[in-house]
């Protein structure tokens, strides 16, 4: 019997196989690499929404949980913007940034509720979409043989202000805290040591 052209016939029989290994490989890895930018950018959202809860530029006592929520969710879309989610600067819903209260930030399972009244806010949840609804799906590739055009994904991120630290010792034992450093920007620090010459350091004999 001729088998002349048999090679072609197992190609196109393989291709659907082989369509599906690439779409796999490509079109899965690129969906884990957009979740992660989703993250990334509700990650970095959230932090900077949370720092406009400190009201650095009013006057002292004369903060408003409104004004501040506005500043918060305005700080939000800026930052999702600015950190671009498969080659997309994602917007924000109104219902993707909650500011809110909790309880207790130390816990990560604490809810985040409403601001209780004459209280201020202290956290914000922000999600950032990638769907029909919201910044469009993502776009896949090999999958569209597959009839798998587009899949949406999404990513969420809450960041809470802790205000009741009240110093740091050193352990007795001589060793390190396991605290992690923090800065302040400069035009804060600049507006800080304009109150005053007060020059801190810590005194080994009083602790």
């Amino acid at each position: 019997h001729r088998r002349r052209g048999n090679i072609i016939v197992i190609s196109a029989l393989l291709m659907v196989g082989l369509i599906g290994f690439l779409a796999l490989a490509i079109d899965v890895g690129y969906l884990y690499s957009v979740r992660a930018e989703l993250q990334r950018s509700a990650d970095a959202a959230a932090i900077a929404a949370a720092w406009e809860l400190i009201d650095k530029d009013g006057a002292a006592g004369q903060q408003n949980a409104t004004t501040l929520g506005t500043n918060a969710r305005s700080k939000a879309s800026q930052f999702a913007s600015l950190n671009g989610v498969g080659s997309c600067a994602p917007a924000l819903a109104t219902d993707d940034v909650v500011v809110g209260y909790m309880a207790n930030p130390a816990n990560p399972s604490d809810p985040l509720v409403a601001t209780p009244p004459g209280g201020m806010p202290n956290a914000v949840q922000v999600r950032v979409q990638r769907t029909s609804a919201q910044n469009g799906q993502v776009p896949l590739f090999f999958a569209k043989a597959l009839g798998h055009d587009q899949a949406e994904l999404e990513a969420q991120a809450t960041a809470a202000l802790v205000s009741s630290f009240i110093g740091f010792e050193s352990p007795a034992d001589g060793t390190n805290l396991n605290i992690l450093p923090f800065a302040l920007d400069e035009d804060t620090w600049d507006g800080l040591t304009t109150f005053g010459n007060d020059s801190w350091r810590y005194n080994p004999s009083s602790k």
